[in-house]
C-alpha cells in the first residue's frame, strides 16, 4: 500500500462519516424540494404556467448528484465542498418563498404557480415540504462547512497552491452575480407574471436574493481556503451546479412558455456560477502547475477583451414595444478597449516581453468601465423614461468582461508578488526624481479626470466632484490606477516602473480617445475643459517612462 493510499485512507475516516450524514441530509432536502411543487404550495393550487416538474426534480438533484460522485469514489472532502454552495442556496431560497406565506403575488414562481385570481391562498401542504427540504439542505451545507474545518489542520500537503489567487477570481468573478439583483430573472409578457428584479420586490425576497448573489463567491472562496484539493474542487463544482439547479425552472420555462424569456438576471447568476465552477478545472492539477501566472493572466484579458467587444455589439436595452435600443454616443469605446486587452492580454503568451508588459495588464482593467459606464447610464436613464423596458445581453456581456478584466489585473498584480519574492531588496533605496515626477503625473491625472474632455448637447456631463452620474465611475476608476502607479512607480525595478508610467500613459490616452470618437457622433462637439490636462498628463507619463528607462543606477530602484 503506498502512502498515497494510506493518506488517503486516514482521511476517509476522518471524514467519511460526517460527510455521509451531511449526503444523506442533503439528499433527503432535495427529495423534499422535489416532492413540494407536487403536492401543491397551496390548498388550492394555481396551475403552473408550464409543465417543469422534471426540471424542479432535476434541479434539486444536480447538487446532489455531484456530491455523491465525490463520495463513491472515495474523496470525502470533495463531497463536504460540493454541499457547501447548495446549502448557501437553499438559505436564499427559503427567505424567497416565505413570501408565499405574506403575498403569494409577489413571490413570482411561475414554476411552482401563477395567480390568476383576487381569492385568498391558504398553504398547502407542499409549501411545508418545500421550505422543510430548503432548512435541511442548509443544514446539510451546515455540517458540510464543519467537516472541511475539522480538516483543515491535517490537509497541508494538499493545499491549493496560490490559494489567494483564486480565492481573488472567485470573490470577484463570482460578484458579477450581484448583478441578479438589479435585474429581472425573468422577462415575461403575461400580466399575472411579474418579471421584477430583487430591488423591486419585498423585503424579505430581496435579503433572499442577495443570499443567492453572495453564495457564489463565497462557497467557492470559503472551499479553497479552507479545503485541501479534492474539497476546493468539490467547493467549486458545487457553485456550478447549486446555480444550474436553481436557474434551471427558469430556462425550462422559457424553453416551454412563449410569454417567458429568461432575464438577464438569471444569466448572471449561472454565468458568474459556471466560470467560477471551471476553476476546478485547475486548481491544484498539474497542467495549472505548469503554467504561469502571467499567461492565467492574459488569458482572462483576452476573455475580457472578447466580451467587451460582445457587449459593444450587442442589444443593451429592450423596449416595451419591442425596440431595441443598440446605440450610445461612447459605444464605439467598447471596440476600442476590447481591442486593447486582447492585444495585451497576447503579449503574456510570448515570454521575451511578457515581463515588460505585465505592469500595464495590472493597470488595464480601468479601460473596460471608462469605455461602458457611458453606456450603462444609458441603459439606466432610458429604463426610467420608458417604463416596460427589459435589459438584454449586451449589460451581460459588459458585466462579464468588467469581471474578467479585474480578475486579468489581479491575477497580474499576483504574478508580480511572485516574481519580486525572487529578488534581493537589501541594497535598494527610492529614486527622488521620479518621487518628482509621479507627484505631477498624479496631480495632472485629477484635473484630467475631473472634467470633460468633449461636450455636446447630446452628451450628460459628468465629473468627479460635479455632475456625478453613472459615467462618473468609469472617472474614478482610470484616476483610481493612475494614481496606483504614481505610488508605486517611484519605489519600483526599473523596468516595473517604466512599465507602470506606460500602464498611466495608455490609460490617459484612452481617456483621450472619447474626444475624436464622441465628436464623431454627437451634434455641436466641443472641446471640454479636461482635454488639455489630460494631453499634458499623457505627455509626463511618456516622459517619465523614458527618464526612468535613462536611469544608469540600478541601486535606486526598490523592487516592489
Amino acid at each position: 500500500m503506498t502512502a498515497r493510499t494510506t493518506a488517503q485512507q486516514l482521511r476517509w475516516q476522518e471524514t467519511g462519516r460526517p460527510v455521509l450524514t451531511a449526503l444523506l441530509l442533503a439528499a433527503l432536502g432535495a427529495l423534499l424540494l422535489a416532492a413540494g411543487p407536487l403536492l401543491g404550495v397551496f390548498a388550492k393550487t394555481p396551475e403552473p404556467i408550464a409543465g417543469v416538474s422534471w426540471a424542479l426534480i432535476l434541479g434539486s438533484a444536480v447538487p446532489v448528484l455531484v456530491a455523491a460522485l465525490g463520495w463513491w469514489t472515495g474523496r470525502p472532502t470533495f463531497a463536504a465542498g460540493a454541499l457547501l454552495a447548495p446549502g448557501l442556496f437553499a438559505v436564499g431560497r427559503l427567505l424567497i418563498d416565505l413570501q408565499l406565506f405574506i403575498k403569494p403575488s409577489q413571490a413570482w414562481r411561475p414554476e411552482l404557480f401563477v395567480v390568476r385570481t383576487v381569492d385568498p391562498l391558504d398553504p398547502g401542504l407542499g409549501l411545508y415540504v418545500l421550505l422543510l427540504g430548503q432548512v435541511i439542505t442548509a443544514v446539510a451545507g451546515w455540517l458540510a462547512l464543519r467537516t472541511v474545518k475539522d480538516t483543515e489542520q491535517d490537509n497541508s500537503r494538499t493545499r491549493v497552491p496560490n490559494p489567494q489567487l483564486w480565492i481573488g477570481l472567485c470573490l470577484v468573478l463570482g460578484l458579477a452575480a450581484l448583478g441578479s439583483l438589479f435585474y429581472p430573472l425573468l422577462g415575461s409578457t403575461d400580466l399575472m407574471v411579474l418579471g421584477k428584479s430583487y430591488l423591486d420586490s419585498p423585503a424579505v425576497v430581496l435579503f433572499g436574493g442577495a443570499v443567492l448573489a453572495l453564495a457564489v463567491p463565497i462557497a467557492g472562496a470559503t472551499a479553497i481556503g479552507l479545503s485541501d484539493v479534492d474539497g476546493a474542487r468539490g467547493g467549486l463544482l458545487g457553485v456550478g451546479a447549486a446555480a444550474l439547479g436553481y436557474t434551471l425552472p427558469t430556462l425550462a420555462l422559457s424553453a416551454q412558455a412563449d410569454a417567458i424569456s429568461t432575464g438577464i438576471g438569471t444569466w448572471l447568476i449561472l454565468v458568474s456560477a459556471l466560470i467560477v465552477a471551471g476553476f476546478a478545472y485547475f486548481v491544484g492539477s498539474r497542467k495549472s502547475r505548469g503554467v504561469p501566472l502571467r499567461v492565467v493572466a492574459g488569458r482572462l484579458m483576452v476573455l475580457a477583451g472578447l466580451f467587451a467587444l460582445f457587449a459593444a455589439n450587442a442589444y443593451w436595452l429592450v423596449l416595451s414595444d419591442g425596440y431595441r435600443l443598440t446605440e450610445a454616443p461612447d459605444r464605439a469605446l467598447l471596440w476600442w478597449a476590447g481591442a486593447l486587452l486582447i492585444v495585451l492580454g497576447c503579449t503574456q503568451f510570448a515570454p521575451a516581453i511578457a515581463g515588460a508588459v505585465r505592469p500595464v495588464l495590472s493597470l488595464a482593467w480601468a479601460l473596460v468601465p471608462m469605455a461602458g459606464a457611458g453606456q450603462l447610464g444609458n441603459v439606466l436613464l432610458q429604463r426610467d423614461v420608458y417604463p416596460g423596458t427589459q435589459t438584454s445581453y449586451g449589460l451581460l456581456f459588459f458585466v462579464l468582461a468588467l469581471a474578467l478584466a479585474i480578475a486579468g489585473s489581479i491575477t497580474a498584480a499576483v504574478a508580480g508578488s511572485v516574481e519580486r519574492e525572487e529578488v534581493d531588496l537589501s541594497e535598494v533605496r527610492a529614486a527622488p526624481l521620479r518621487v518628482g515626477l509621479s507627484a505631477l503625473l498624479g496631480l495632472l491625472a485629477l484635473l484630467a479626470f475631473a472634467g470633460n474632455t468633449v461636450q455636446s448637447p447630446d452628451l450628460l456631463n459628468s465629473g468627479l466632484f460635479t455632475d456625478v452620474n453613472t459615467a462618473t465611475l468609469g472617472l474614478y476608476a482610470g484616476l483610481a490606477v493612475v494614481l496606483a502607479a504614481c505610488v508605486l512607480a517611484p519605489v519600483s525595478r526599473l523596468h516595473q516602473a517604466a512599465a507602470l508610467y506606460l500602464g498611466a500613459a495608455l490609460v490617459l490616452a484612452f481617456r483621450l480617445l472619447g474626444w475624436p470618437v464622441m465628436a464623431g457622433v454627437v451634434n455641436d462637439p466641443e472641446r471640454g475643459d479636461s482635454a488639455l490636462w489630460v494631453i499634458a498628463g499623457l505627455l509626463v507619463a511618456v516622459v517619465s517612462a523614458v527618464v526612468t528607462l535613462a536611469a544608469r543606477n540600478a541601486k535606486e530602484n526598490v523592487a516592489l
